[in-house]
């Protein structure tokens, strides 16, 4: 059983908790529920205690929208600017960076040895995160709930569904069977016994996926984290808090822990004030003893420990804790700096402006709505959507002025404070028009560079844009984030450089040739009708190709964003080129499946004849499925018949 739920009954939301004293009502037979004040969002009669109707049904049925959880944590660029700023050394992160890429790279480069091959299988469905993408799609509306889907905010995406190879799309044709993700796309392969050090197709992709994945680490970090509570038994100090994992971790010296003690620190997103990180002490309470993978916090001192991260409170918000010694030792926030950056200052009232917000009564007294109806309702949406602006101003300000400059710390309270910008819809609070204008004109223009795509970069350079923001590092000194990114871009170019190389890849899968040799030498006329046929869709196919080539080569200017209309043409344009592919010749006597691994080994003797980056594709690209049929059957080690909804549902486990 979770020790707390997310949730919502009748009127009520937020998170609730196991009961501090549950065993003494544990022998009632029927279920009851504790509800704060805070967390009554509707009022219905029915609940307020008094003589009145009973409640209907459907208002006792408790709706369940997540549980507490915990899961491996990796930094963010707020974070790490924020213990930057509290004295963590920089070269921490860069050491973390290096081991980090160094593990992927190693986990990926391992093809030989005992079960080499089904542990890159694995590595490849947690990078891409392929487990979670196949439950999600199947539990549809129960994903979150189960914890197979966070919330978009919280997440990047975790598999490699780009859409650009080597500068050209590649898309999944629709009858081929192949996938878009590039993790998925090697894992399919591998389980089809292809190898990467023999085949240059899966060699490739796998080059890419590493490329991708290192520089999503050279980008940023994706946090997945615990939940917090308030300790309902008053018995934690100031600064103290409880943590207890449902399965146990390993501490700073490499032992597993059951309950977390010592210090460390921890924090939530958004993290944009120097006081969004705390240093606490993890303490053992026997009787918190039944809360598992909650971080429980004080309730005792001037001031609550979750209204200092991120202003919040305690309403199932994930938070990071972490006990690793290089980042916990030489972190310092004072309680003078706490408060000082906590409390909003003074100009922060100027920059908005009250409005009155109607009731529901007062709404629906007017009747239809009037002409500026549909401009109050969608004022709401503006105002939201300008957080995000908010946001990047704050990222701009704190390069440009410092992070604990007086502009930085007003925006990052614009930006977290719920009265004053993201509850506006509701309280009628909005920010000035000319205070807003004032803060684009200021800090409204590119954001910093390490804080950029590298494509966004690329550009840039190409462009001679010079509008990125300059830090005054004689001032200020050198971003943390700057050199995290000179340092991870330096460590992903070099482990590209030692990736092997295709000199040593045979030139034909001798399964797939053979396949087709054998078949052309006993049904030569046949074997030309298909033959014709593939070597007219690959002449489309190599025509298309270069089309998108040269048409993308023409487009640098545009910026690092190709037109999604010229994305969807070329993807039409592709698809209907499968679907040509997979609809011919037209021969008697052959089952469709024994058409299309012909057809598909053909293409395959097509594109090693051929050569370089289209030959290596078109086969693939074309009959995906039907050539990993292929090789499967040829494989000499026997092979399993699997339905599709059945393989979604599985997982390869590390040996």
């Amino acid at each position: 059983m979770p020790t707390g739920v997310q949730g919502r009954l009748a009127g009520f939301k937020g998170v609730f908790f196991r009961h501090p004293d549950e065993a003494k009502y544990r022998g009632s037979l029927d279920p009851q529920i504790w509800v704060r004040d805070s967390q009554v969002k509707v009022h219905h009669g029915a609940f307020d205690g008094n003589s009145g109707p009973q409640p209907d049904r459907a208002m006792l049925v408790f709706d369940i929208l997540s549980f507490t959880r915990t899961s491996p944590g990796r930094l963010s660029a707020q974070f790490i600017t924020n213990m930057s700023f509290n004295g963590v050394p920089t070269e921490v992160f860069e050491r973390l960076l290096q081991d980090d890429m160094e593990h992927l790279v190693r986990s990926m480069t391992t093809w030989e040895g005992p079960n080499a091959l089904p542990n890159l299988v694995h590595v490849l469905e947690v990078e891409g995160g392929l487990r979670n993408r196949r439950l999600a799609q199947l539990a549809g509306g129960e994903a979150k709930a189960r914890g197979f889907r966070m919330r978009e905010s919280d997440t990047r995406s975790g598999g490699s569904d780009r859409s650009e190879e080597n500068g050209q799309p590649v898309v999944a044709v629709d009858t081929s069977g192949l996938s878009p993700i590039w993790e998925e796309r090697c894992a399919d392969l591998l389980k089809a016994s292809f190898k990467p050090q023999d085949t240059a197709f899966l060699h490739r992709t796998l080059k890419e996926v590493i490329r991708s994945n290192l520089q999503r680490k050279v980008e940023g970090y994706h946090v997945d984290l615990p939940c917090s509570a308030s300790d309902p038994t008053g018995t934690l100090e100031p600064g103290e808090v409880y943590f207890r994992p449902s399965v146990p971790l390993l501490d700073s010296q490499g032992y597993q822990f059951d309950v977390l003690e010592g210090d460390c620190v921890m924090g939530r997103h958004p993290c944009m004030l120097p006081s969004d990180l705390q240093k606490v002490r993890a303490v053992n309470r026997a009787e918190l003893g039944q809360y598992r993978d909650v971080v429980v916090c004080a309730t005792r001192g001037r001031r609550s420990l979750a209204s200092l991260l991120a202003g919040g409170d305690y309403d199932g918000d994930k938070v990071v804790i972490t006990w690793y010694a290089p980042i916990v030792t030489p972190f310092e926030m004072s309680e003078e700096a706490s408060e000082r950056f906590a409390t909003p200052p003074a100009e922060l009232a100027s920059c908005f402006e009250q409005e009155s917000a109607p009731t529901l009564a007062e709404l629906v007294s007017t009747g239809p709505l009037s002409d500026k109806g549909p401009a109050v309702i969608l004022r709401g949406l503006r105002d939201k959507g300008r957080v995000g602006l908010v946001a990047n101003f704050h990222l701009v300000s704190a390069y440009m002025t410092g992070y604990d400059g007086p502009e930085t710390v007003l925006l990052a309270h614009m930006h977290v404070s719920f009265s004053s910008l993201l509850d506006s819809a509701k309280s009628g609070r909005r920010m000035k028009e000319d205070a807003f204008r004032d803060l684009s004109r200021r800090f409204g223009g590119r954001v910093p560079a390490w804080s950029q795509s590298a494509a966004e970069r690329k550009y840039d350079d190409c462009s001679g844009n010079q509008n990125s923001p300059r830090r005054p590092e004689q001032v200020l000194g050198r971003f943390v984030m700057d050199s995290l990114m000179h340092h991870g871009q330096h460590l992903a170019d070099s482990h590209m450089e030692k990736f092997p190389a295709e000199c040593g890849i045979q030139r034909g899968d001798p399964d797939l040739v053979e396949y087709w040799d054998r078949f052309q030498k006993d049904h030569r006329q046949d074997a030309d009708e298909i033959s014709t046929h593939v070597q007219d869709a690959f002449s489309k196919y190599r025509k298309l190709i270069r089309g998108i080539a040269e048409m993308k080569a023409g487009t640098t200017t545009r910026g690092p964003q190709s037109p999604s209309k010229d994305r969807r043409q070329q993807e039409d344009e592709l698809k209907a080129l499968g679907r040509s592919f997979a609809s011919g010749p037209v021969l008697k006597g052959y089952r469709p499946d024994d058409l299309g691994r012909l057809r598909a080994t053909c293409a395959y003797q097509v594109g090693v004849r051929v050569g370089g980056a289209c030959g290596i594709k078109f086969p693939f690209e074309m009959a995906f499925s039907d050539l990993c049929a292929v090789k499967a059957r040829c494989s000499g080690k026997g092979f399993h018949i699997i339905s599709a909804d059945f393989h979604r549902q599985m997982q390869m486990n590390r040996f």
